[in-house]
């Protein structure tokens, strides 16, 4: 949808399309100064091994035992809360100040400086390990990856000696994509939150027609909580690591935060 032509399709949204609707668009809205760091320890094990036996052919009994060291294994991603389409998240949610996503969450609509189509997709969203990820390519590999026909993106690791995917290039949006905000993957909010802006912009200028009592953009709200407490559960990274064996020590951190 918002790929390049070259890519192989059609671009259903570039800026001669935009220049024809008399389109143009905001700014990512700015999210607060005063950030948290939060910590997602998502494996942390100590030294190991692991004990293979070898059975004999035809008895099955064990006839050798090959013990192979694995050292200390550790993933953290450490988030600068909040990132970019969750600015009204920096406090806990409750029933009065809930966490939303809406149409308005992720732009800034009262910023009157205007941007055409080219210049939206490619700002900055958040920045992973000091390289940034911009709206356009988390769009665009969120959508040509989960989409009914997308290739599998389970591993992201590559073995020595085989072909580069393009799976493994787009490891900073894939690791972003295994974010979860009370169950919510961010990747799956900032499509949300870009659909329910576009969705907008399409009523404003009459290409959508209004539904009988007036067309409504629904909003996704967060469950209430404390969240910020130790032992926090609602910032979550589903994903695992692949064991390196050999006795040598594994310990990956990533962090990922909001642009200055």
């Amino acid at each position: 949808m918002i790929g390049d032509r070259g890519e192989g399709g059609t671009r259903l949204l570039d800026g001669a399309i935009c220049g024809e609707a008399e389109f143009d668009f905001d700014r990512i809205r700015r999210v607060p100064r005063e950030r948290e760091s939060v910590s997602i320890v998502q494996v942390d094990a100590r030294k190991g091994f692991v004990e293979i036996v070898k059975l004999n052919d035809d008895t099955l009994e064990p006839e050798g035992v090959q013990v192979i060291p694995i050292g200390p294994q550790r993933l953290e991603i450490v988030v600068e809360w909040p990132l970019p389409g969750m600015a009204g998240c920096s406090g806990p949610p409750t029933s009065e100040v809930p966490w939303e996503l809406r149409d308005r969450s992720l732009f800034d609509v009262e910023d009157r400086r205007r941007l055409d189509c080219d210049q939206w997709l490619g700002q900055q969203l958040v920045i992973l390990d000091n390289r940034g990820i911009s709206l356009k390519k988390l769009i665009s590999v969120t959508t040509n990856t989960e989409g009914a026909h997308a290739p599998a993106v389970h591993r992201l690791q590559q073995v020595k000696g085989e072909r580069r995917s393009r799976t493994v290039q787009d490891m900073d949006v894939h690791i972003l994509s295994h974010i979860r905000v009370c169950g919510v993957g961010y990747s799956h909010a900032i499509v949300i939150e870009t659909a329910l802006y576009l969705y907008g912009k399409l009523i404003d200028k009459g290409v959508v027609t209004s539904l009988e009592g007036g067309s409504v953009i629904p909003v996704f709200g967060f469950p209430a909580g404390d969240h910020f407490t130790p032992g926090q559960d609602w910032l979550t990274f589903e994903s695992g690591l692949s064991i390196a064996f050999g006795g040598r020590a594994q310990l990956i951190s990533h962090r990922v935060k909001a642009p200055l």
